[in-house]
């Protein structure tokens, strides 16, 4: 008798010990993303050079972690710094400061609209989506 109470809570253990698993549906971490406005203006305007090769790439599931608090190849300082566009390597490129070389994209400026999504993003902390 001893024996097959044991048993019966060994398998009421094993019964509620996997009824509270979740084996099926393994956790997967999400990506930091830029917001999708942002994506938006990085796709139209410099994957074509920021695509895959070169040394920034902007492909929407790593631009944010290749920008923000990110040290820039070329320069001492950091592609994008949250709440301060001025300090930033990306927001000094963009709008042709030429503290950091030659500005982008290359062949032609983005409009005022798009500088100022991404100034505003910059400025209100670089966040993800």
């Amino acid at each position: 008798m001893r024996l097959q109470v044991k048993l019966l809570f060994a398998v009421a253990f094993l019964l509620i010990l996997t009824s509270c698993s979740d084996f099926g549906n393994p956790v997967v971490a999400e990506l930091p993303l830029v917001p999708q406005e942002v994506q938006s203006i990085f796709d139209q305007n410099c994957l074509a050079c920021h695509g895959g090769s070169g040394n920034l790439y902007l492909a929407e599931a790593v631009a944010w972690e290749n920008l923000v608090n990110e040290p820039a190849n070329s320069y001492s300082a950091i592609r994008v710094v949250p709440s301060n566009p001025d300090s930033s390597v990306l927001w000094n490129k963009l709008i042709g400061s030429d503290l950091f070389g030659a500005q982008m994209p290359l062949g032609g400026a983005l409009s005022t609209t798009d500088l100022n999504i991404i100034e505003n993003w910059i400025q209100d902390g670089a966040a993800t989506r």
